[in-house]
């Protein structure tokens, strides 16, 4: 069988949801289930085609020049997703025909993306999936942006045109349910390497926290910066590396600058924005924790961050908030440790401080989220239980 993953995504641009897919592509490999990936091509030359076929590093994709189907938008998030549109519109019945496409799987689907999908699917034949990730709530920014429609578009009038849903969190269930459609809870898929904590660390070295992923909005920056001030003045001896961070705008920029510039705290960060697979598997083994909050909301509810499960592979524990889906994926002592859902600076710094203190206790109860990681989201298990749901889905 051999599957089309359809994105917005662009092949220069890093990004979680590119890596997600990647990761899906492999654990599918591993079940006999051919996938390429279609994403727009970049600084790769095209040579004035509309799409080719290309293999990099075992992967395949379908590279298509967005520049000869750009639209105009109000915004820039729905002037992507209808330059892709567009290209799926005019070619993607082709490359079904060309490539023996026998299904599609639409990711992070808003409604303009996936209306001309099924007609398309439905003449050629060809199932229709959609990896369902995000659902944002409800702000000025995303009414102002279209995002808010765009998703309750999907939600009612396009979801249950589907073949079936793979969904990030139990949450998803209520709306695939709703619509009789057939879903698959595939979180994350975790690819083991041979980079992850060995022994514990000396307890008189600095700390090294870690944070990987925008440094705005909802990951709390301000419970962050404060609760550093507070370890700061109990003089606490720590590092805090930032990862993939710096390029999501304005009010990153601000807060970047907020942390960096802070006289008590700015000689111990480093903001190492995008770094390679290999350089990142390192800092994450050689971290001593790691932090990741979320606001108690919808929006935390529906989503499934796969960094975390990235962080108890490398053997060391995480700091998150006690709210769902956090709180249904992740367990207390199995590499996480919670604080309350009010984020308090205080009690994350107190938390900080203990754990500095206990390298002991870090090691274990990181060794017991590796392997928590490994039984519950590996590659593998991912792997089968979605292989095994496409394969329901065909036979029907």
């Amino acid at each position: 069988m051999k599957v089309l993953i359809c994105t917005v995504f662009d092949i220069d641009v890093p990004c979680a949801g590119l890596n997600r897919l990647t990761r899906m592509s492999k654990a599918l490999k591993l079940n006999g289930i051919q996938s390429l990936i279609a994403l727009g091509s970049g600084s790769s030359d095209m040579s004035g085609q509309a799409w080719k076929y290309f293999v990099e590093q075992k992967q395949e994709y379908v590279f298509f020049d967005k520049t000869l189907f750009t639209v105009k938008r109000h915004c820039n998030a729905m002037k992507i997703a209808a330059t892709a549109a567009k290209f799926y519109n005019k070619h993607l019945s082709e490359i079904i025909h060309q490539l023996n496409i026998e299904g599609v799987i639409v990711y992070s689907p808003q409604y303009q993306l996936l209306k001309p999908f099924f007609e398309i699917c439905k003449q050629n034949n060809v199932f229709i999936l959609a990896d369902c990730g995000e659902n944002y709530s409800i702000s000025i920014r995303h009414l102002l942006n279209g995002v808010i429609y765009q998703q309750f578009m999907f939600k009612k009038y396009q979801m249950r045109k589907l073949d079936g849903a793979l969904i990030s969190s139990p949450k998803w269930m209520g709306h695939t349910t709703n619509a009789k459609v057939p879903s698959c809870i595939v979180p994350g898929f975790l690819e083991p390497n041979n980079c992850y904590r060995k022994s514990k660390s000396v307890k008189s070295n600095k700390l090294i926290i870690t944070l990987m992923g925008r440094f705005a909005g909802r990951e709390k920056p301000l419970v962050i910066i404060k609760a550093l001030k507070i370890c700061k003045q109990n003089n606490l001896n720590f590092e805090v590396n930032l990862l993939g961070t710096g390029s999501s705008g304005l009010i990153e920029d601000y807060w970047l600058k907020k942390l960096t510039s802070d006289s008590d705290i700015s000689d111990d960060i480093s903001v190492k924005g995008f770094v390679s697979n290999n350089q990142r598997n390192e800092i994450l083994s050689t971290s001593d924790i790691f932090i990741m909050l979320r606001p108690p909301n919808r929006e935390t509810e529906y989503l499934y961050p796969s960094r975390v499960t990235e962080y108890l592979y490398s053997g060391n524990p995480v700091i998150l908030t006690d709210a769902p889906s956090l709180n249904v994926f992740f367990q207390q002592g199995e590499g996480a440790y919670f604080i309350s859902s009010k984020n308090d600076s205080n009690e994350l710094a107190q938390l900080i401080i203990k754990l500095a203190e206990n390298p002991m206790e870090r090691f274990e109860n990181g060794k017991r989220g590796r392997a928590y990681a490994i039984k519950n989201f590996s590659i593998d298990v991912m792997g089968k239980r979605l292989s095994e749901f496409i394969n329901v889905i065909t036979t029907k």
